[in-house]
């Protein structure tokens, strides 16, 4: 069964995406990692090269899960529950 999240743009990102937020479903016990790919998919290139690095979220992207800042090392680790937030930020958010 699919589990959703939402997740909030600022900044370029809402530019990029032209919405606020969305609600994202996701394999049961995916990672953040995944929801990010998953999110690159959906919104296209131009997303994907502001948010990513290679295979890794950019360095200057802050991701926030549920009030808590992330590292970028434990995206790919973290796994999402129904109902979590997810904020994805540049370093430079207005």
């Amino acid at each position: 069964m699919p589990t959703q999240i939402k997740v909030e743009f600022l900044g370029l990102l809402r530019e990029i995406t032209s919405v606020n937020q969305v609600v994202l479903k996701v394999q049961d016990q995916a990672t953040l990692g995944q929801a990010i790919e998953n999110l690159t998919e959906r919104f296209g290139e131009k997303f994907r090269q502001r948010v990513m690095e290679g295979e890794s979220i950019a360095e200057d992207v802050i991701v926030v899960l549920n009030g808590r800042s992330i590292r970028h090392s434990e995206a790919r680790s973290v796994r999402l529950k129904e109902g979590d937030k997810i904020i994805l930020m540049p370093e430079s958010a207005p």
